[in-house]
């Protein structure tokens, strides 16, 4: 299962579940949500938990890597909250290619993953407001 499970929109926030089994219809759904967040929003900050992935299908997988590059250009922090190894691993070797600063945490930091996503937007917002 994959889903949106929050969205913020004064903060360009969604919060993203992955729970098991991930299908493409859900794929399908998630992705055409955050594009319409693009569209209205312009750039989206992301905390992606990962509680379990079980198996995955094909088509949610090339709709995930399809969707990642086309819109690689509109996430400047995504945080991945998870205890499994191997998802920490992926994400930290995967960081350096992709524009977005992509940082891991454990599930017991979620708090501190969305402080920090929604910290750097508030910077942001002061730098934008103070140049």
């Amino acid at each position: 299962m994959v889903k949106i499970v929050t969205e913020q929109s004064a903060q360009k926030y969604i919060e993203l579940l992955v729970d098991g089994k991930i299908e493409t219809e859900e794929m399908n759904e998630v992705f055409a949500q955050i594009e319409k967040r693009i569209a209205e929003w312009g750039d989206v900050l992301v905390l992606e938990e990962v509680r379990d992935i079980g198996q995955v299908e094909f088509g949610a997988f090339w709709k995930d890597l399809r969707f990642g590059l086309k819109n690689m250009g509109s996430f400047p922090r995504v945080a991945v909250v998870t205890d499994i190894s191997w998802v920490q691993k992926i994400t930290k070797l995967a960081d350096p290619m992709f524009t977005a600063d992509i940082r891991v945490f454990s599930l017991a930091e979620k708090e501190v993953a969305k402080n920090w996503l929604l910290q750097g937007n508030v910077q942001q917002e002061q730098h934008e407001a103070h140049p």
